[in-house]
Order: structure tokens, then sequence, then C-alpha cells
């Protein structure tokens, strides 16, 4: 081998490095770059999962609060027929990504909160089935508007208690700000109607 063939094996090494220094210098660069989008990957992620943790507490608050104005309202109903010893409770749970609600209630009768379908009468069932109405009516948002028409829903309420619901209806159609139709044919409710219309 001669001095010219050492030199020109020189310069294509020369030349192989001038080029593996060019990859090596863009792999570091990509190096740098996956670096940086793994980075702000990392942080989007972060502010995702605490994003998501947020809207689980604000759902959950809103839950609550809805749960709660169920309960103010329906043993308002409640209470107003039958007596401060019935307690309507709204339990939420979880089965799986599904929430459920069981309704149970408190009655003299009961005092281990039971679901009202099992231990509860018909009329308890038509008034706590009226509050949910009125209810859900109300804590909807936006707000449902327009009047609540009731057909036969007090049919099997006890007679002792058609003033008293009767009286209630009026008080709720004023704080409701909301028109109660109801048909019935039990005449002891019109005593406290405001106006009557009288289908023969």
């Amino acid at each position: 081998m001669t001095i010219q063939d050492l030199e020109i094996l020189q310069r294509e090494y020369t030349l192989n490095i001038g080029r593996l220094e060019g990859q090596i210098s863009t792999l570091n660069s990509q190096k740098t770059e996956a670096e940086n989008q793994r980075l702000n990957l990392r942080k989007n992620k972060e502010t995702y999962s605490k994003s998501v943790e947020i809207m689980q507490i604000v759902q959950k608050q809103a839950q609550d609060k809805i749960l709660r104005g169920l309960e103010i309202i329906i043993n308002h109903v409640l209470r107003s027929i039958l007596g401060s010893d019935y307690q309507f409770i709204v339990e939420d749970s979880r089965r799986g990504n599904y929430s459920e609600l069981d309704f149970k209630i408190k009655s003299p009768n009961c005092q281990v909160p039971s679901d009202p379908i099992v231990t509860e009468s018909g009329g308890i069932l038509d008034l706590v089935s009226i509050a949910l109405r009125i209810a859900l009516m109300e804590l909807n948002n936006p707000k449902i508007d327009g009047f609540l028409l009731l057909d036969e829903s007090f049919k099997h309420l006890s007679t002792n208690h058609v003033k008293a619901v009767a009286q209630l209806l009026k008080s709720l159609s004023q704080k409701l700000d909301r028109q109660i139709i109801l048909i019935s044919h039990n005449y002891r409710f019109v005593e406290e109607a405001d106006n009557i219309i009288e289908v023969k």
C-alpha cells in the first residue's frame, strides 16, 4: 500500500466520520425533541387527570345537592300529610360504572329505612310519586315550566288525608308558581280548589 492509497483511505474515513457525526447530531436532536414531547405529554396527562378529578368532585357535589333537594321536597310532602314521623331517604351507590339510587322510607311502622314499595301503603307511594315529579320539575336545569297535571293521583290515599293533600297542593302551587290541575272523583278536593270544572 502506497502513501497515496493511505491518503485516499484517510479522506474516506474522514468523510465517513463527518457523516456519522452528522447522523449522531441528527439523532441527538431527535432524542431531545422526543424527550421534550415526552415531558409535554406527561404534563398534559397530569393536567387531564387533575381535570377529571375536579369534574368528578363537581359532579358529586351537584349530585348530592340534587339528592338532598329530592329528600327535602319529598319529606316536606310526606310530613305535611302524614306527620313528622316519616322520613324519605335517597341512597346513592355505584354498580360498576353506573350510579344507582335507592329510595327508602322510615315510618312509625318501619323504623329501619326500607324500600317503600315493599313496606308502605299505596297512599304513601302516591304521595312519594307526586313529590318526585314535583321535585324533578323544580330541580331540573333548566327548570321545567308549565302546569302539573294529576289524574286520580291520590286514589290510594286514605280519605282522612284528602283535605291536607288539597291544602298542600294549593300551597305548592303558590310557592312554586305552578298551576296544578287535579282530576279526581273525590269531592273532598273541591273545598280547596280555586277553580272547578265538573264533567258529567
